[in-house]
């Protein structure tokens, strides 16, 4: 599997389209299992069908969730030896009205001087109409 391959110790999931009421289905749960002993945390409960999916070995790191909503799961990752830093892992929303709701929960989450952070994901925006490929044409409101 390209996970152990990679020797990838935390993967987020984005775009995911999993409904909250499958995660009690055992054998759902079972056949989706990326490590032999995980950890996951979902934000499902905040957009359905699930939006972003986070997986990670506990014996290789912790993350602490702090913060979930329907666009961002963020935490704290403590990995081994190195600085704990705050993750945010981000699928915005294509509405520019939900995002502005993102970008405020950004500013709220800010954390304190000399912690580091990471921001990752997709932002469902873009400066410039050449920047998409694909899908509906942006118009100068939207990007």
């Amino acid at each position: 599997m390209l996970v152990q391959s990679l020797r990838l110790d935390m993967i987020c999931i984005l775009e995911n389209r999993i409904q909250l009421t499958s995660l009690s289905d055992q054998s759902f749960f079972n056949s989706h299992m990326v490590y032999d002993y995980e950890s996951s945390c979902n934000n499902f409960h905040c957009s359905n069908p699930g939006r972003i999916w986070i997986k990670w070995c506990p014996d290789k790191l912790t993350f602490q969730p702090c913060f979930f909503s329907s666009q961002m799961i963020a935490g704290m990752v403590s990995y081994g030896s190195n600085i704990p830093f705050l993750l945010s892992v981000i699928y915005a929303s294509n509405n520019q009205v939900e995002r502005k709701v993102l970008w405020e929960d950004l500013r709220n989450i800010t954390p304190t001087e000399g912690i580091p952070w990471i921001l990752m994901g997709d932002y469902n925006c873009c400066r410039f109409p050449s920047e998409k490929l694909g899908g509906n044409t942006l118009h100068q409101n939207t990007f």
